[in-house]
């Protein structure tokens, strides 16, 4: 079964977090794309 992401751990505004880090909203995207597929193919188990 896929953990899912609570939506609090998503920012509330993906134009005020491309600001915060200084990288375009596509960027972004591209890096919550990659860590996405990062997840769902690799689960790290912790404990």
């Amino acid at each position: 079964m896929i953990e899912q992401i609570p939506p609090q751990a998503a920012p509330i505004s993906v134009n005020a977090a491309a600001k915060k880090y200084g990288v375009s909203q596509t960027t972004l995207a591209r890096w919550a794309a990659k860590d996405h597929v990062k997840v769902l193919k690799r689960p790290e188990k912790k404990g």
